[in-house]
């Protein structure tokens, strides 16, 4: 928890894998400090390119409350690794929050980007584009 608490402060700290199984599991920490502990780490890597929470970010949004999994999104709009991109578009079609589904269909246009580009390994791109092709076509979702 020191960790957690240094990281969210300002200090340098790096967060292990202790500290990111504890998050997973909640390990007692309210929501309310989850959240604080994600938007903090969010707020510090875009103020130093050198801070790395991407860990972090990728527990959060896996989190129980839907506050903490749109700050996790927002936290993870510029990765560009295969993995939370599959994650992210699990999300758009499996999360339960409609805001929390809309934020990571925004996220992963980035991956649709890349998938044009050539910059994406195609069958990660194209099952990316085809969830977002079938949520732009339903009309539940508008």
């Amino acid at each position: 928890m020191r960790q957690i608490l240094a990281v969210t402060s300002g200090e340098p700290a790096g967060i292990g894998p202790d500290i990111c199984l504890a998050l997973a599991g909640h390990a007692g920490i309210p929501a309310g400090t989850r959240e604080q502990i994600v938007v903090r780490t969010t707020e510090l890597a875009e103020d130093n390119v050198d801070l790395d929470f991407a860990r972090l970010a990728a527990v959060a949004l896996d989190d129980l409350d839907a506050t903490i999994r749109r700050h996790a999104v927002a936290s993870v709009w510029e990765m560009t690794d295969r993995a939370v991109g599959r994650r992210l578009a699990e999300m758009v079609r499996d999360d339960p929050d409609q805001r929390v589904r809309a934020d990571a269909a925004g996220a992963l246009g980035g991956y649709g980007l890349q998938r044009e580009l050539d910059a994406l390994n195609a069958a990660d791109g194209d099952a990316i584009v085809d969830i977002l092709r079938t949520v732009v076509s339903d009309p539940a979702e508008a």
